[in-house]
């Protein structure tokens, strides 16, 4: 079971590096393909993946299992999560060509650091509960560093006229036409 885990990990990887890609904008002249629909659906089964495989990772019959890749593979998650649910609200492009491949490195790194760090304190609840929360602190804050980083990456981008290129997204190019002084 735990080679299927790993192979899994080694595919969520490249499937999110091939996301990261599909985000990529068109070349000039070119007109953009319809990928926003496949690009929700394929992060949609990506989460759901990496949901089942960090589930698989953190909790095993030994016990609660911290390691540092290990939580670095949630943190990715909870950052893919934040990805694809803000996507359905309202889809900023580029934000996953710069995202993801943030997750894709964290989704490796159970395989490449394997050593696991078992949670001494893993019959104790209120132990428990206080390392969830505050790894699930440490979590939000590094998503929204990442997310505030890709904003300026896309802000950046909007002033050069890069992300509102044609057939690119018709909200970035209504952005960019007040932002041009």
């Amino acid at each position: 079971m735990e080679r299927l885990i790993i192979v899994a990990q080694v595919l969520l990887a490249i499937g999110y590096a091939a996301l990261a890609w599909m985000d990529r904008p068109a070349r000039e002249g070119a007109v953009a393909p319809a990928r926003a629909d496949t690009l929700r659906w394929a992060m949609a089964v990506a989460v759901l993946a990496h949901l089942v495989i960090v589930w698989r990772l953190i909790f095993q019959d030994e016990g609660v299992n911290l390691s540092f890749a290990a939580s670095l593979s949630l943190i990715g998650l909870l950052l893919a999560l934040w990805l694809w649910l803000s996507g359905l609200l309202m889809p900023v492009p580029g934000m996953a060509l710069r995202t993801l491949p943030i997750v894709a490195v964290a989704t490796l790194l159970p395989v490449l650091l394997p050593a696991p760090h078992w949670l001494p304190y893993s019959t104790d609840v209120v132990a428990a509960a206080h390392l969830v929360v505050a790894l699930l602190a440490f979590a939000l804050f590094v998503v929204a560093a990442v997310q505030a980083a890709a904003m300026l990456a896309l802000q950046q981008d909007l002033r050069r006229g890069v992300a509102a290129a044609p057939g690119r997204c018709r909200r970035c190019s209504r952005w960019s036409a007040g932002s041009s002084a």
